[in-house]
């Protein structure tokens, strides 16, 4: 059965008649719609276009109406529109602005939905989505540097100040004001702790963004150290104490800054930072702490004192004034700790048992001293103070040197009429003002005279008198007018014959510096004749081996015979047949040459014994010649290169030493050759004094292997470059009017190159010239510029003897600079100097000029290199003829 009313269709299926009913009205019409325009994504900011559209869902239907909104994440609306329409279709367009500062847009997923209704009341929901990113930025910030506890201000855009977070290289920097309502947005962020040097990240609003360039967190740096202050100058405290650590880039952050002291951490109390003044720390000294450098540790790295900080703990004795005293002599004597009396009285002072006066004292637990006067008769030992109130007794941790003011080790040395006294003096007196000299002709040393006083441990007695035995000894000044005790007495005996070995320093070693050549020296001989001489010397032959003997000049023309027994230590030589000849004078009659053990300490002393019983002495008739003998003693020293007077430094003063050496003016002992002796070549020349020279203003030695690659490259592409391959030096010449007259002889050479050093050998005729001493060879030259203008310029000469024979040396460390000479007598030359001589035999120069001329001539560059052997010298020679 089916029946329609208008509204539903009735119908049943079965014999029953069950009826059902379909509604086939406008409710079974359905609208449709559409959203277009809208992407998936946008930027907050951005405005977000769209187009709606809508169908009724039947001919018979229309569209009533139609609305579209979006909501956040949260369900929260945030933009509505809705059209009131009619027909069976309809479209319709809208917009929305995602500005932050109006309705509130924040990064994240919206949703929309539009509704559609039509004319029976049916609706249809379109639904989609789109996300909001924050496209934030980061412009600048200031300051580009500063310490944990700092504000930086951070500029940027597009920030959400409720959801903004700044980190530094991680480490979050707190928020301390935001502000994203203007053009541009601004942070203030304060330096977190732990931050280092990097980056500064920012996170708002779900955008996040890094600055490009870098914040530098300063390292710490210490300055000073502000506390106590001990006797020994050093900053201290006690433990619990405060001290104060001052400096800059110290943290504003307390927790952010770890001090330590000697490695162990100290508690921090405070800490200051400013940037326009000092930082500073107060820390607490730890009980367990050690002595030692105070360090800051903070986020931007560590830093230590350059003192030392001084824990106080117990009573002790610090130090003394001086390191060793002698008596009679004031020290002050300073204390650490709670333990001297105020009454300087109280407080008594003991040199290993001896009680001290006491003058004065402190009693200051930081700083406190006593002063006292170091008792007679005490020897080194432990220094105790005791204050006597309260029975508290401090003693030093090791034994003080008391000082015994009396020289020590007189020895005599005669030498003609004169007797060289050298004797040694504490050494580390500091009070010794002087010392008396005494003399007497007793054994006993009875009725004993002052006949000298001296500043230094050496004096010359001289004296007319002749085979006469003197006795000496010295005493010496010191504190306020005290006397020391007189020294041992030394024998000398003046006007006999003596036979002498001296005392002098060696070394011990390898090489040339370890051999010793040992004068034997024959005293008070002038006009002695003899028919026979005989000594025996004895050593230690572990320390010495003797290897061969040799005559000096004053016995050259005598026969002679020695032997050597080295393992036994004995060396023998023997004068014979002397005709009766009177020897011209005293002076080395022998050297015997010694190798020197290797590996022997120094301050080693070794003896070198003239046998008495042995060393004879005959005069012409076979008679016994009176004579005294006196043994040497040798000390092992130290050889420092270039410091040829053993003072300690190279300076001028070894090079003008040295420059003597190599012209033959005084011959060196073998400690002064092996100093001087710098290019290793086992004798002295001007070279080495170049070297010395170089060293005073480059504190090294050039050579093949110290000076620089640069150097030996430069020094060579000077002379590769040298256009000329030959050296010119000539002498000048001069004419004299009368006899005695003093004249020049210059000497030039025609090119500098690398020259730093020059040797050579001039030749004169001494019939009738004579060499002026006493006139030093000059640097006469106006042309010559040293290349260093710190640099020394010495030239030396020696006649040796008036044998028609000049050894000269010139030297400088580093050379010269070329400068045109304008000299026309002298123009193309470099005149390096004059020699001075005196006409003694004029009637003869004029009947024939005197010749003078270059026999030898070296020049060295400043590595040691020959130049003579690279270029062929044209020597150019000289004369002194008459004139009218």
């Amino acid at each position: 059965m089916l029946e329609w009313d208008g509204n539903y269709l009735w119908y049943s299926t079965d014999s029953r008649f069950n009826i059902y009913k379909i509604r086939v009205g406008p409710e079974a019409v359905k609208p449709t719609g559409s959203v277009a325009g809208i992407s998936a994504s946008y930027s907050v900011g951005d405005t977000v276009s769209y187009t709606v559209s809508a169908s009724s869902g039947g001919a018979n239907a229309s569209v009533s109406s139609m609305s579209f909104k979006v909501t956040d994440s949260a369900g929260n609306s945030k933009h509505t529109n809705s059209w009131t329409l009619s027909g069976t279709s309809a479209s319709k367009t809208g917009s929305f602005a995602t500005s932050t500062y109006s309705t509130g847009w924040t990064a994240g997923t919206y949703s929309y939905t539009l509704t559609v209704t039509n004319s029976y009341g049916s609706t249809a929901e379109i639904t989609g989505s789109f996300t909001l990113t924050r496209p934030i930025t980061l412009s600048t910030f200031y300051p580009s540097s500063g310490v944990v506890g700092d504000s930086v201000k951070i500029s940027g855009g597009n920030w959400e100040c409720s959801s903004t977070t700044v980190s530094l290289s991680g480490e979050n920097c707190p928020v301390t004001s935001c502000s994203d309502s203007g053009s541009t947005d601004y942070i203030t962020a304060t330096i977190g702790r732990g931050a280092r040097s990097g980056a500064f990240t920012v996170n708002s609003g779900g955008g996040v963004i890094s600055s490009t360039a870098q914040f530098s967190v300063l390292k710490p740096e210490i300055t000073g150290i502000t506390a106590k202050t001990c006797s020994n100058n050093t900053p201290c405290e006690k433990p619990g104490g405060r001290l104060t650590i001052n400096g800059r880039n110290f943290s504003s952050l307390k927790e952010d800054v770890t001090v330590k002291i000697g490695g162990t951490q100290a508690a921090v109390e405070a800490v200051s930072h400013s940037a326009s003044s000092s930082d500073y720390i107060y820390a607490l000294v730890p009980s367990d702490a050690p002595d030692g450098k105070v360090s800051v540790t903070t986020s931007g790295g560590a830093a230590e004192s350059t003192q030392s900080f001084h824990i106080v703990r117990t009573a002790i004795i610090t130090g003394f004034s001086r390191e060793a005293a002698l008596s009679g002599e004031e020290l002050t004597i300073y204390t650490e700790g709670d333990f001297l009396n105020a009454d300087y009285s109280l407080n008594e002072v003991t040199f290993n048992g001896i009680v001290a006066r006491t003058l004065s004292s402190k009693a200051d637990a930081y700083a406190g001293y006593v002063n006292v006067v170091v008792p007679g008769g005490a020897a080194a030992g432990k220094v105790s103070i005791r204050n006597i109130a309260a029975n508290l007794i401090v003693s030093s941790s090791g034994d003080y040197i008391v000082l015994d003011p009396t020289p020590k080790n007189l020895k005599a040395v005669v030498s003609g009429g004169t007797v060289f006294l050298s004797w040694d003096s504490p050494s580390h007196a500091t009070t010794i003002s002087g010392y008396q000299i005494y003399m007497s002709r007793n054994s006993d040393f009875s009725q004993a005279a002052l006949v000298g006083t001296a500043a230094e441990p050496a004096y010359a007695y001289s004296t007319d008198a002749k085979r006469s035995h003197l006795y000496f000894g010295v005493a010496a000044v010191y504190g306020s007018s005290k006397t020391s005790a007189v020294s041992n007495i030394e024998e000398a005996v003046v006007g006999v014959l003596g036979l002498a070995i001296y005392d002098a320093e060696i070394i011990s070693g390898a090489g040339a510096a370890s051999i010793y050549k040992c004068p034997i020296k024959l005293l008070n001989a002038e006009g002695l004749k003899l028919s026979g001489l005989q000594f025996r010397v004895s050593h230690d032959p572990a320390k010495l081996a003797a290897t061969k003997v040799e005559k000096a000049d004053i016995v050259e023309e005598f026969g002679w015979s020695y032997s050597s027994d080295v393992a036994a230590g004995d060396t023998r030589a023997v004068i014979l047949d002397t005709k009766s000849k009177p020897l011209s004078t005293g002076g080395n009659i022998f050297y015997i040459y010694f190798n020197v053990a290797q590996g022997l300490p120094l301050g080693e002393e070794i003896a070198l014994t003239i046998d008495p019983a042995f060393t004879k002495v005959s005069d012409p008739n076979g008679n016994p010649v009176e004579l005294n003998v006196q043994s040497g003693t040798l000390r092992v020293v130290e050889n420092k290169l270039g410091d040829v007077n053993r003072d300690n430094s190279i300076d001028i003063n070894d090079a003008v030493k040295t420059i003597k050496f190599s012209v033959y003016e005084n011959d060196p002992s073998n400690t002064e050759l092996a100093a001087a002796d710098i290019d290793g070549s086992k004798g002295i020349k001007a070279n080495d004094v170049g070297k010395i020279l170089y060293h005073i203003l480059e504190d090294y030695f050039p050579g093949a292997t110290s000076s620089s690659a640069l150097e030996r490259k430069m020094l060579a592409r000077k002379e590769a470059n040298a256009k000329k391959q030959k050296i010119i030096a000539r002498l000048g010449s001069a004419t004299a009017v009368k006899q005695g007259e003093k004249v020049g002889i210059s000497l030039g050479i025609d090119q500098l190159r690398s020259m730093v050093t020059m040797q050579g050998e001039l030749r004169y005729d001494k019939n009738i010239l004579s060499f002026d001493k006493n006139a030093t060879v000059e640097s006469a030259n106006k042309s010559l510029v040293l290349a260093d203008k710190n640099d020394q310029f010495l030239i030396r000469a020696n006649d040796k003897g008036d044998k028609g024979k000049i050894s000269f040396a010139l030297s400088t460390g580093k050379g010269f600079a070329a400068k045109e000479n304008k000299d026309k007598k002298t123009k193309g030359y470099h005149e390096l100097g004059v020699f001075y001589f005196k006409v003694k035999d004029f009637s003869r120069m004029q009947r024939k000029p005197a010749a003078v001329s270059l026999k030898a001539f070296d020049l060295f560059d400043v590595l040691g290199g020959n130049l003579s052997t690279q270029y062929q010298v044209i020597k150019g020679d000289g004369s002194v003829g008459a004139g009218k």
